[in-house]
């Protein structure tokens, strides 16, 4: 049996905690290191950040290139930011120093088309160190992209897909509420909307990744993004909304060919959802239709995820370089991998 996998933890926010508090009670792995920009954690032991306890002799610092040098990290759990711009240079430092990367930025998901020079730089990088570099989580990387090209496998014949999936921001952090304008007036809404600051990242990238899986070129990708206005009071915590006050956000995402659309994202994140779900619908030969009833949950099964895929990464034979969910072997797994593989 090979020796216990050693992590790096980039990012110990909200995700990044989950996924530590799953890798340190799981023999398979070992955490060397911990790295986070907040000041307030820094020289605090891991432990005590991610809500576990007793130590685990890991002290979380801001100093990324000291962590990977003294550490010997085989993969960097990256778990600090949705923008691919912002985020490949830590990214690009963790393959320089050896290490694969499995990140949970969305944008990295599916990058080639938004981000082709990013894209090169990293696929570049990690081909040169035989090592992986992958985006992962549920949305995008799982309930939107994935699922729907795995069910569109019993179809003889795709003519369209249509994903809906509905969020009840009322159980979940409210980091997100918040991202997604819990809250807000209409006007606020309208100038974050502006900004760039508010909504779902990941959208348009599990549209690419499920049009490029089923063959298919867009002719266009529009991404639409409108509030949701609470019908009444409601309470979350310690949020309270007031009627016409923002509840939430809708998302949409719509790929035509030949001005016919073929690709139908939709993402409703809003407070007190009546019947949170997530639903995929492709019309062919034969029809598919799976419906999951309240819905996978965003941040528990992205832990999940990053916890199953570790192994994967380090050890699965395949291709190295910038890779997608699509491209490496996804059942979780104790297998021959690990028992006789070695790390790449």
């Amino acid at each position: 049996m090979n020796s216990p996998l050693r992590t790096l933890h980039l990012g110990v926010g909200a995700i990044g905690a989950e996924v530590v508090r799953l890798v340190a009670a799981d023999p398979r792995f070992r955490i060397v290191g911990a790295v986070d920009v907040d000041p307030a954690k820094a020289g605090r032991d891991l432990a005590e950040i991610a809500g576990l306890e007793g130590p685990l002799g890991v002290t979380v610092t801001a100093d990324l290139d000291a962590a990977l040098r003294e550490s010997g990290a085989q993969v960097v759990v990256h778990s600090a930011g949705s923008r691919l711009e912002r985020e490949a240079a830590p990214l690009l430092r963790c393959l320089r120093a050896g290490a694969h990367v499995l990140s949970t930025c969305e944008e990295l998901s599916f990058p080639w088309a938004r981000h082709p020079d990013l894209a090169q730089e990293l696929d570049r990088e990690a081909r040169a160190r035989g090592r992986r570099v992958l985006g992962t989580g549920v949305n995008p990387g799982l309930v939107m992209d994935l699922l729907p090209s795995l069910l569109a496998l019993a179809c003889q014949r795709v003519d369209a897909v249509r994903v809906r999936r509905v969020v009840d921001l009322s159980q979940r952090r409210p980091q997100l509420q918040r991202k997604m304008g819990a809250g807000l007036s209409l006007a606020e809404f309208e100038a974050e909307v502006t900004s760039g600051s508010l909504g779902h990242v990941g959208l348009v990238e599990s549209a690419l990744m499920l049009a490029d899986a089923l063959g298919w070129e867009m002719d266009e990708l529009k991404e639409e993004m409108t509030p949701v206005l609470a019908p009444r009071h409601i309470r979350a915590g310690p949020l309270r909304i007031a009627p016409g006050q923002v509840a939430g956000v809708r998302q949409v995402v719509t790929g035509t060919v030949g001005g016919r659309p073929l690709l139908e994202l939709e993402l409703v994140m809003v407070l007190d959802a009546s019947e949170p779900h997530d639903a995929i619908e492709i019309q062919g030969v034969p029809p598919v239709r799976a419906y999951f009833p309240g819905g996978i949950h965003g941040d528990r099964a992205t832990a999940a995820l990053v916890k199953h895929l570790l192994p994967t990464l380090a050890y699965a034979p395949g291709p190295v370089g910038l890779v997608t969910m699509r491209d490496l072997p996804l059942t979780p797994r104790r297998g021959r991998d690990e028992e006789e593989g070695t790390p790449r």
